[in-house]
């Protein structure tokens, strides 16, 4: 089943299960000098329509930051979002699975805050 999102941004790069069985499909020694390294912003996390949804105003003030974006998200982006925290989450598990957690890094070239 290809996984459908409606939860993206012009940067993000969202990839689908069949991309990831291609991808996965090459070989390559656990044990090599390859580091494979991922984007976190706008690639693994859709960064940019986070911050949309939050910038959403309301009367209402919050505990926390999982409340405001409970109150604030629709929830077709809900499902959005937990659809791609999914394909995310095969995705680095496969390439864990392939290459070890050695070989992996995810990065940021975000400011703190």
């Amino acid at each position: 089943v290809k996984p459908h999102f409606t939860l993206t941004s012009t940067h993000s790069s969202l990839y689908t299960l069949p991309h990831l069985n291609i991808i996965m499909n090459q070989t390559m020694n656990r044990n090599s000098n390859t580091v494979i390294v991922f984007d976190y912003d706008d690639t693994l996390f859709p960064t940019t329509k986070y911050h949309a949804i939050m910038a959403r105003q309301t009367e209402v003030s919050y505990m926390n930051k999982c409340q405001e974006l409970q109150a604030k998200i629709s929830e077709d982006e809900m499902k959005s979002l937990t659809n791609l925290s999914w394909c995310t989450f095969n995705l680095l598990s496969s390439y864990i699975k392939k290459y070890s957690n050695k070989n992996i890094c995810i990065v940021s070239a975000s400011s703190k805050g």
